[in-house]
């Protein structure tokens, strides 16, 4: 597992860039591009109280110690991708043992999201139950139509555990004025 922490740099430009940079790095360190992860924060860096995003970018490569041997390559092609968006570019390599490696997959869900699995407004859709009382477990039936569209494909309904992908927020001003 190979993790590209960007900070500094915008990480929707940062999905962007990964796009086209996971399959080059995979190919570079001949690994699947499974096994590539980019880290995108929408924190500041900042140099004596002025921000420097976009100016000044840092990035952190954490990866296994055997494929230290291509960290002057890995650089390069770093270099090659973000010295377009960025002035100034600081790289780190960090390298782990993979005796240090631990993963845990849920096998009830895919490994990643997908954006072919999103619709058009980019959440995600669950199958609605037509045989599933809302009214009796006290959800109002037109409620549940209206954000069906923000939930995953497998969203149990029972299940308090299960991971929410919708906005939390969505219609609360609404909802808000309406108490007023």
């Amino acid at each position: 597992m190979i993790v590209i922490k960007v900070f500094g740099l915008d990480p929707y430009l940062l999905r962007d860039i990964s796009e086209d940079l996971t399959s080059k790095l995979a190919s570079l360190y001949e690994i699947s591009e499974d096994e590539i992860d980019f880290y995108g924060s929408e924190g500041l860096i900042v140099h004596k109280g002025v921000e420097q995003n976009t100016w000044n970018i840092f990035i952190e490569v954490v990866a296994p110690k055997k494929v230290s041997v291509l960290e002057e390559d890995a650089f390069t092609l770093l270099e090659h991708y973000f010295k377009n968006v960025s002035i100034n570019i600081k790289c780190v390599f960090s390298y782990y043992s993979m005796d240090n490696y631990h993963l845990t997959l849920n096998e009830n869900y895919p490994r990643f999201m997908k954006e072919d699995e999103n619709n058009e407004d980019g959440h995600y859709e669950y199958e609605y139950d037509e045989e599933y009382d809302y009214e009796e477990e006290g959800e109002d039936v037109e409620e549940t139509h209206h954000h069906e569209h923000h939930h995953y494909h497998n969203l149990d309904l029972e299940n308090e555990n299960d991971i929410f992908l919708g906005n939390a927020f969505e219609d609360f001003e609404d909802k808000l004025k309406g108490k007023k």
